[in-house]
């Protein structure tokens, strides 16, 4: 064996070594911070009966004014005819604070993720209670006429969907939406147009007994980076799967 050759594997080797230690030390640094972030807190809301588990270090402060899942819906008397439009009121809210450490860099990033509770009065499915909002905010901005928010309302309520030739309806502010499943629970998942802060907001939507909860929170933006997101993400589906009606 030449010189080189011999000099080209103990290269290789150590190169080899070193990069196996990078990878188990990141690892081992994840997993701790996972487990540091993690740790959760239990909610319980006695008022209306529910729990979930939040992390740890988080606060959690009542929201002090409640509104209509989207404006569109507080006055259209076309919709009111068939539908209980008071099921996209705001009945009860919060806003979970709390604040992590970034990965790649140096600092921390700040969290607020809202969590909003509707009465389900329709015993909507997660997909028929965002489509008809969806309707609602089609409506509003003259997309639809009131002829065609009758009939597709009516299409929502009975196929529980918007069938896809009509997907007009949709546009940046109201998505269509993906339909997942969280610790045996339906979630509609959409997206929002951002504003100032944020270049757009996340939605989760899940019914679960008499209630619609929906979790809300935003990313991108020139202060949140992708970490931010993913967190969220992942924080979000933890706090839907351990939630429970009592």
């Amino acid at each position: 064996m030449t010189k080189i050759k011999k000099t080209l594997i103990i290269i290789t080797a150590g190169l080899f070594f070193l990069g196996s230690v990078f990878l188990y030390l990141r690892s081992g640094s994840d997993d701790h911070e996972e487990d540091t972030e993690l740790t959760e807190r239990a909610y319980r809301n006695e008022d209306f009966g529910y729990g979930m588990n939040y992390p740890s270090g988080w606060d959690i402060r009542e929201k002090r004014s409640l509104s209509y899942f989207h404006s569109a819906l507080e006055e259209n008397d076309l919709l009111a005819t068939t539908i209980d439009l008071s099921t996209y009121e705001e009945v009860f809210g919060i806003d979970l604070v709390g604040s992590s450490p970034l990965t790649y860099i140096d600092g921390s990033v700040d969290y607020n993720i809202e969590q909003s509770v509707y009465l389900n009065k329709n015993d909507f499915s997660a997909k028929q209670w965002y489509n008809i909002a969806a309707l609602a905010e089609a409506h509003s901005i003259r997309k639809i006429s009131g002829a065609e928010l009758i009939a597709m309302s009516n299409e929502v309520v009975q196929r529980g969907s918007i069938s896809d030739q009509k997907e007009k309806v949709f546009d940046p502010w109201i998505s269509r939406g993906d339909l997942i499943r969280i610790q045996g629970k339906e979630v509609l998942k959409t997206t929002q147009i951002g504003d100032h802060r944020y270049a757009g907001y996340q939605h989760y939507i899940t019914p679960v007994d008499d209630y619609i909860f929906v979790f809300r929170f935003g990313y991108g933006g020139a202060i949140t980076p992708r970490e931010m997101w993913q967190r969220s993400d992942r924080h979000v589906r933890e706090m839907i799967g351990s939630l429970k009606v009592f």
